[in-house]
């Protein structure tokens, strides 16, 4: 779930990101939980990537995760986050189901809250931040070619966006993928406040369900959970 503690919208003008046909690029990002290896992206086209993706998660998620893998990845290249990251979460919050909506409300394949939603949404508007679900009909198509309806495939990719924005900024805020992991799960308030708690990032067991996904998805064993308390 996602709370609407704090939000920096990307310092990026909307043409500064492009689509390329040919393969992912990810230039330097550091990786999520571990060190984990991004050759797959040089070394592949992006189909080929995204089949070798959907392959790896469990059997009972993959024809929902290969409806909206290519949007995942483009967005997460979009904005240089882990695309590992973006996907063990996604897994971990909705198993992939753009319909799915929580006890408290929370919704799509990223589950924000709707009152989330809409703040990031104001946000980025008054900084001229043009979300890729906002540039028209024949780009959303290209993202989500297995959706059908042209509303809901703009919320879905609106959803996804808004989600990996958030991972960013939380990763940046706490300068730890794993806090910034409970952050997002939490809220930032609930994680800073209970942040000298080490048992907040080793004992958490929504952390470690991303992590065990991240795992899954990269095909690393033994992901640790480390306690960064320190934030700048």
């Amino acid at each position: 779930m996602l709370c609407s503690g704090f939000f920096q919208a990307p310092a990026q003008t909307t043409d500064q990101f492009s689509f390329k046909p040919e393969n992912y690029y990810y230039f330097g990002i550091s990786s999520g939980f571990s060190s984990a290896n991004f050759s797959l992206f040089e070394q592949l086209v992006q189909k080929q990537v995204e089949e070798v993706l959907v392959m790896r998660l469990d059997h009972n998620v993959r024809q929902r995760a290969a409806t909206y893998i290519k949007a995942i990845l483009k967005m997460s290249e979009k904005h240089q986050v882990d695309p590992f990251w973006v996907m063990a979460v996604a897994w971990t919050e909705s198993h992939f189901k753009a319909s799915a909506r929580s006890n408290k409300g929370a919704m799509g394949i990223m589950q924000l809250m709707p009152q989330t939603q809409r703040y990031l949404l104001q946000k980025l508007k008054r900084k001229g931040f043009i979300l890729e679900s906002e540039k028209g009909e024949d780009l959303i198509i290209s993202l989500l070619p297995q959706v059908d309806e042209s509303l809901h495939r703009k919320l879905i990719l609106q959803n996804l966006e808004l989600g990996i924005l958030y991972l960013k900024d939380l990763n940046k805020r706490f300068q730890n993928p794993f806090l910034a992991t409970v952050a997002y799960n939490m809220g930032p308030t609930w994680t800073r406040r209970n942040i000298h708690r080490p048992s907040i990032v080793t004992a958490n067991h929504y952390l470690l369900k991303v992590s065990l996904h991240y795992q899954k998805i990269t095909g690393q064993r033994n992901v640790k959970l480390s306690y960064t308390p320190a934030i700048q």
